[in-house]
């Protein structure tokens, strides 16, 4: 571990100890191994970091690269990888290529399926985490984030699932990206601040 990872571990734990990050789940991220965490946007810029303070494993984003300048999303990035991706261009072979390895090599990807849209879960989600899913067998995790009173972030986790063993094609990877979605949106919905807990306090 880093001293960057070590200090952002040190940031979490003092920001979930006061309340201004409040997390349900975080228990069901794998410690270890691939996973593919997919979250909506509450606020751009900030998610990669909130994510960062709450989940107990480096992570990899997947972020726009209109925000490689971004001084939050370089914060995150200090105890973080970060992967930028063209909005141009999001297909592009060495972007996926590089999500691949991610996952291949056991590690946390971290998606944001809306993208610059900022649809609040509801938006309109590109396939790209299904897509990985689809292709490498790495299980999906949905991820709620939202804000609460008093500028303090709820972040809800969902159980990880699998994408199934069906081909890479339209119908597939529009099936698995509704999943999701549907899953996301659950989360968000069924959220309230008595479901959510300080970290140390039993849940």
């Amino acid at each position: 571990m880093t001293i960057a990872e070590a200090s952002m571990r040190v940031v979490g734990r003092a920001c979930r100890g006061v309340g201004l990050v409040q997390t349900a789940g975080a228990e069901a991220v794998p410690r270890v191994g691939p996973v593919i965490l997919v979250a909506n946007h509450a606020r751009r810029q900030l998610d990669p970091l909130l994510v960062a303070l709450a989940v107990p494993r480096r992570l990899t984003f997947v972020a726009g690269e209109d925000l490689r300048s971004a001084w939050l999303v370089r914060l995150a990035s200090r105890a973080s990888s970060v992967v930028f991706v063209s909005a141009f261009a999001p297909l592009d072979v060495g972007f996926v290529r590089t999500c691949e390895r991610v996952v291949r090599e056991g590690g946390a990807l971290m998606i944001f399926p809306e993208g610059r849209a900022m649809g609040g879960g509801a938006g309109l989600f590109r396939r790209g985490a299904a897509y990985l899913a689809l292709r490498t067998g790495t299980p999906l995790q949905p991820v709620w984030i939202e804000r609460g009173r008093l500028r303090t972030w709820r972040i809800l986790f969902g159980r990880p699932f699998q994408a199934g063993h069906a081909g890479v094609d339209r119908r597939s990877l529009d099936a698995v990206t509704a999943q999701l979605q549907a899953a996301m949106s659950a989360l968000g919905e069924g959220s309230s601040p008595r479901e959510c807990r300080v970290a140390g306090q039993p849940a």
